[in-house]
């Protein structure tokens, strides 16, 4: 399913915000009602639903999956962040997720900004949230290419949620959501979620 979010935007909930963030909390239930929708018209099992979204789609993604009874299993926040509110705003769901965030966002820092954490103070909230081990995994990818982009990947494994959490650092690259036809290097971000949500699929 792909949403088009109205005038391009998702808002996200805001407590203290304009309108105390009810748009956000309203399209929270929208993805609830359209999820359950889904699984009760095309047999989809509600225990293998995954999101992901990018820019605001992703700050929404986030909230999604924190949300109370979350409905997705795992979460794919491309590009995003989080409000330096947002870990109040959590619940006891706890998805498995995959961040990925180039080094060069100059739309969405990765260091962060105004009300907005970094993307490792969010990765971190999710691996506690999680309660997953404290020192990741770590790689690079594209192995043994040259040039850029590259990726420095770290995976959190042994969590107590619905599977690992994992942070994909691109260098090279900008506010953009890359596919292998964009750049030399064969980085396609769409590839590499499904492997981490579906790491056994043919």
């Amino acid at each position: 399913i792909y949403p088009d979010a109205s005038d391009g935007f998702f808002p996200i909930p805001c407590p203290g915000c304009e309108n105390d963030g009810r748009d956000g909390f309203e399209e929270i239930d929208f993805a609830r009602e359209m999820i359950r929708w889904t699984s009760e018209t095309y047999a989809v099992h509600p225990d293998s639903v995954y999101a992901t979204g990018f820019s605001m789609g992703g700050f929404f993604i986030n909230y999604l999956g924190c949300a109370p009874n979350s409905p997705v299993r795992g979460i794919a926040p491309v590009a995003a962040g989080a409000r330096d509110d947002f870990d109040g705003f959590c619940s006891r769901s706890r998805p498995t997720v995959m961040i990925v965030h180039a080094l060069q966002d100059f739309v969405a820092p990765i260091d962060g900004g105004p009300n907005t954490m970094s993307i490792g103070e969010l990765a971190e909230l999710w691996r506690a949230h999680g309660r997953c081990d404290g020192t990741p995994v770590e790689w690079d990818y594209p192995t043994g290419a040259t040039g850029l982009p590259t990726v420095h990947a770290q995976r959190w494994d042994g969590c107590a949620g619905k599977g690992p959490v994992r942070l994909d650092v691109i260098d090279g690259t900008g506010h953009w959501w890359l596919t292998e036809p964009d750049n030399a290097n064969g980085v396609d971000i769409g590839e590499s979620i499904a492997e981490f949500f579906f790491p056994e699929a043919p």
